[in-house]
């Protein structure tokens, strides 16, 4: 029995490519779209934190395609303003009620010092107005834009964190 080690090689690369392009989904990084979020599992970029509760966290995805994510929306801000990005492209925030991904530039920000937030920035979003509007009658708050929010951020107008970590404004 002969064996054609031109047909040999040609076998074994076929089979290479096919194990390429089969294994090229499995494991695979997103580059775009909302970060994944692993409640329980996945830390926060600022704090580094285990993320417990999505509907108070937030995520960005940075034009090279890495992602962040933030046990609190106040994180964010913080590590924004830390990396000079306080843009709205790329980031989300969740839904208080409803734990869906929502854009920073379309959600509504409820702010307020009777809410507690992992790392005490008392913030929370919606995506609908009405919903933070609802919210912040009930505890005294105030709803804001993704600017507002950031603005309020940069003059040091958010609630800053009752525990022991200390981050810049």
């Amino acid at each position: 029995m002969t064996v054609s080690y031109r047909r040999l090689g040609a076998s074994w690369l076929i089979g290479l490519s096919v194990l390429v392009m089969l294994s090229a989904g499995c494991g695979e990084a997103t580059t775009d779209g909302v970060p994944e979020i692993i409640e329980g599992r996945s830390v926060c970029d600022e704090c580094g934190m285990i993320i417990d509760d999505v509907r108070m966290a937030a995520a960005w995805r940075l034009p090279d395609g890495t992602s962040r994510v933030f046990d609190d929306i106040g994180d964010m801000l913080v590590n924004g303003y830390k990396h000079g990005d306080l843009e709205a492209t790329g980031r989300w925030v969740f839904d208080y009620d409803t734990g869906d991904a929502v854009p920073v530039g379309s959600a509504s920000f409820v702010a307020s010092g009777d809410l507690m937030t992992p790392m005490g920035w008392g913030v929370v979003a919606y995506a609908t107005e009405q919903d933070a509007l609802d919210l912040a009658a009930s505890l005294n708050g105030h709803v804001l834009s993704w600017d507002g929010l950031v603005n309020a951020h940069t003059e040091g107008n958010l609630r800053v964190h009752d525990h022991d970590m200390e981050h810049d404004h």
